[in-house]
């Protein structure tokens, strides 16, 4: 990986026993050391940054919350997400009395949440009431595998409710973005983003 906004951790490619994704989950539930958990820091500074370029828009009058959307692609995905949850807005001059952006929506493509075990007090206490979410992900993605996938859904249907989240896994598809998902996610934002 030439350029990373964080350093991720990598995941295993590799398909592995049940047992063995089990005591993976369970090693993640326990991960909050520096070197073993996500760079939940550089991801923070990251998704500061995006709220903070969103602020300025509404700010400005140029554009309303209820038509922004802010989606990406792997990293970016999980950047978006954080964007959604609520996250990271102690940076960038941004005061917890701003922390809730009600934006349209939240797309996540091939993406991951990362965790630490103080992450989900923060995102319970930030989370937006109304932004909807978008995620998807590819059945044969190796980068990204499907436990992987699996629990970030599962995580953010936990948090905000499932009945905001949409998407789903596309059979044969690795970690790209094929035209069928593009396609879903542009029925999706007429949904979400008004006329």
């Amino acid at each position: 990986m030439a350029r990373a906004w964080y350093t991720p951790r990598p995941f295993s490619a590799l398909p592995m026993p049940k047992r063995m994704n089990e005591e993976r989950r369970e090693e993640d539930k326990d991960a909050d050391t520096e070197e073993e958990a996500d760079d939940i820091e550089g991801w923070k500074r990251s998704i500061s940054y995006i709220r903070t370029l969103i602020r300025v828009e509404i700010s400005s009058g140029r554009v309303q919350p209820d038509r922004v959307v802010v989606a990406g692609f792997s990293q970016g995905a999980a950047v978006s997400l954080g964007v959604g949850l609520g996250i990271g807005t102690s940076d960038f001059r941004t005061t917890e009395a701003e922390s809730d952006l009600s934006i349209a929506g939240i797309g996540a493509l091939s993406g991951f949440l990362p965790w630490s075990k103080t992450l989900e007090k923060e995102i319970s206490s930030r989370r937006s009431t109304e932004t909807q979410f978008w995620l998807a992900h590819g059945s044969r993605d190796m980068l990204v595998p499907g436990w992987v996938a699996r629990r970030t859904r599962e995580r953010v249907e936990g948090l905000i409710g499932e009945t905001r989240v949409r998407g789903g896994r596309y059979e044969g598809v690795g970690h790209a973005v094929t035209g069928r998902m593009i396609g879903d996610f542009c029925r999706w934002l007429e949904g979400v983003i008004p006329e």
